[in-house]
């Protein structure tokens, strides 16, 4: 056992080091990078862009800035939670994803919008399908009204 420096100095403030084991994870989570060539590699890979946007639309609140300007929900309109919320929580996620399917970027498959007034808790599920690459999606969002 060590013996901690004393007095108010910086090394006073002694914090025993623990043993990190070294073959387990990395404690963050860093860009992976080519070792032969240096490069990012997550450039290169990533989300496709479309599903970028889906999560844009379901998680951020509309006109919360200048990027969000047509975009994003306005679930915060739905002010009670009662028999007709889920009806509306459907028609907003619907409305949220206008552009996109517009676009033609997604279709969406199925909308499960839930609403229970008794314990004010309400939901959203979307499956859609992206477009552009023919892939299937499920997003889950909680509706804080």
């Amino acid at each position: 056992m060590p013996i901690p420096a004393a007095g108010l100095a910086p090394a006073g403030l002694f914090v025993p080091q623990l043993f990190a084991d070294p073959s387990g994870p990395a404690a963050i989570l860093a860009d992976a990078i080519d070792p032969r060539t240096g490069e990012y590699m997550s450039i290169a890979k990533g989300m496709d862009p479309v599903d970028q946007q889906v999560l844009i639309a379901m998680g951020q609140v509309k006109n919360s800035g200048v990027a969000l300007a047509h975009d994003g929900n306005e679930y915060s309109k739905i002010r009670k939670l009662d028999e007709s919320a889920a009806r509306l929580i459907d028609a907003e996620t619907r409305r949220c994803f206008e552009r996109l399917v517009a676009q033609r970027d997604i279709a969406i498959e199925k909308v499960y919008a839930s609403a229970d007034p008794d314990s004010d808790a309400a939901g959203v599920g979307l499956n859609f399908r992206n477009l552009r690459t023919s892939t299937k999606r499920r997003r889950v969002a909680r509706v804080t009204p």
